[in-house]
């Protein structure tokens, strides 16, 4: 979990969580400037839990990183102690889908999905889902997920027709909580690397203003400072630093308040 505080003396105050994986773990520090440079006016405290091959039902990581389950993280605790400080709460919900490769069945990965919604409900946030990718549900061809598994997932048994009937009943779990209270960003497939997993280094910078720009949206305000690619690329350095040198090393003391 990281904690950054941007000032201001507006009387609006915004609590942002984010929830993810790689995709989040690279791109976080340019997506909190990207807040930081858009909401001016506002004081913004963003909380965020990630981290490379994160899961929300059980815990996982690369290499020798285990990270603890997103669900359960402590990110909730420390969001439910400040939230009352905040005028709003916005959360992003994303990275969803390495619980399928790690062999969580699917009702327990609705199950845990479920729970981080009720217990993001209970700061009344509004919530924003990034759902599977649709060409993986769609179009992943039996040869092809044989090599991502082995190239991203080495130690996964995890069958084709298993992955693929997980991804669409969790895309269809968040389609249908999306008709609620929640949000489901969409039209993220153009901005797709070659794994399809990750977002291409060329169209990143636009996956995540779009991204960001939709909560900016639902908090009423506009996307006045897109992100560049420069400075996706510097929050890609900072994910390398992070994610050697502290969390797999321990040669770089972690943040404050960074799970």
């Amino acid at each position: 979990m990281s904690s950054v505080s941007i000032l201001s003396s507006n009387k609006d105050k915004v609590l942002i969580l984010l929830l993810g994986a790689s995709n989040l773990s690279r791109a976080y520090s340019g997506l909190v400037s990207f807040f930081k440079l858009n909401l001016v006016s506002v004081e913004v405290k963003v909380l965020a839990a990630f981290g490379s091959g994160r899961a929300y039902s059980t815990s996982a990581g690369m290499l020798n990183i285990v990270y603890p389950p997103l669900s359960s993280c402590t990110l909730f605790d420390e969001a439910e102690r400040v939230c009352q400080h905040y005028s709003r709460v916005v959360a992003l919900v994303t990275d969803i889908g390495n619980d399928i490769m790690y062999n969580v069945p699917q009702d327990r990965i609705v199950e845990d999905l479920e729970c981080v919604l009720s217990r993001l409900a209970l700061m009344q946030a509004e919530i924003h889902f990034t759902p599977i990718p649709k060409h993986l549900e769609n179009n992943l061809g039996e040869k092809q997920f044989f090599i991502l598994r082995a190239l991203s997932y080495p130690r996964s048994r995890q069958t084709w027709k298993r992955a693929i009937a997980s991804m669409r009943g969790i895309n269809r779990f968040l389609s249908e909580t999306c008709q609620g209270p929640a949000h489901l960003v969409t039209g993220l497939e153009s901005f797709a690397g070659f794994d399809g997993i990750h977002y291409s280094y060329f169209e990143v910078h636009k996956a995540w203003t779009h991204i960001g720009g939709a909560m900016l949206n639902s908090m009423g305000y506009p996307v006045r400072r897109k992100i560049r690619s420069i400075e996706m690329l510097t929050s890609l350095a900072d994910h390398g630093v992070r994610t050697y040198l502290s969390d797999m090393l321990s040669l770089v003391p972690k943040a404050q308040d960074l799970y």
